[in-house]
């Protein structure tokens, strides 16, 4: 399996564009404008919702991809 960039990985788990988006208080093509990272005052909103949603993000997830 090909190594996904943070925002592929990110996005991918969150359920997509529209999803990401909303948890950032973005419209969809600022979030569709992130090229390989995620914005770091966006950190801490994106984690906040994986755990609420039990999903599989981590602080290195957020820099590094998987």
């Amino acid at each position: 399996m090909a190594k996904l960039t943070p925002s592929q990985y990110v996005i991918k788990t969150l359920g997509g564009v529209s999803a990401t988006a909303k948890i950032c208080g973005l419209d969809r093509s600022s979030v569709s404008r992130w090229r390989e990272t995620i914005p770091s005052r966006h950190h801490v909103n994106i984690l906040r919702a994986a755990q609420r949603r039990k999903l599989d993000i981590t602080e290195k997830d957020l820099v590094r991809g998987r």
